[in-house]
């Protein structure tokens, strides 16, 4: 800490020597515009995996929601039909015929990001015991560039 020149002691935090500690201007910009540029690489191919994710994820629950609808129509309950209607904020489980002539009590209502588009069929009901819907069709689910297809088909079963 001390040091001793010609005759006197000299502390070293008055020395006009550099000490070589830390970091200069330059190197600093440097480093930030290096992750300046990773960043700004990164960032299109995480807004698509993310626009991915929120599309599958959407896609898997509509599947859930189906199978749950279907299961219901094929258990038999009440000696009716069950189907599933897309809605602007919610995807509806119903007892009906159709989705405007439901009974109301047996509604089960499930939110949905209404980020992702739906497209296709707005709404399918499945038969009593068979489990067969109605009408085949399919529901495309969009968002930007990312989208999946569910198909039913004839026989009930999901495609996706």
């Amino acid at each position: 800490m001390y040091k001793k020149q010609k005759g006197f002691i000299q502390h070293q935090i008055f020395s006009k020597k550099k000490l070589g500690v830390g970091f200069t201007l330059i190197e600093i910009v440097i480093t930030l515009a290096i992750l300046g540029l990773l960043a700004a690489v990164s960032l299109p191919f995480t807004i698509d995996f993310y626009r991915r994710y929120f599309v599958t994820f959407e896609t898997r629950t509509l599947v859930s929601i189906l199978r749950r609808a279907e299961n219901l129509a094929m258990s038999n309950n009440f000696e009716n039909k069950f189907g599933v209607s897309i809605q602007p904020e919610h995807i509806v489980i119903f007892k009906g015929i159709d989705f405007n002539n439901r009974d109301l009590i047996y509604d089960e209502t499930y939110e949905r990001n209404e980020s992702i588009n739906i497209n296709g069929l707005n709404e399918i009901v499945f038969s009593p015991v068979s489990g067969k819907p109605i009408q085949s069709g399919s529901f495309t689910l969009s968002e930007g560039q990312a989208s999946r297809t569910i198909d039913v088909n004839s026989e009930g079963a999901l495609n996706w």
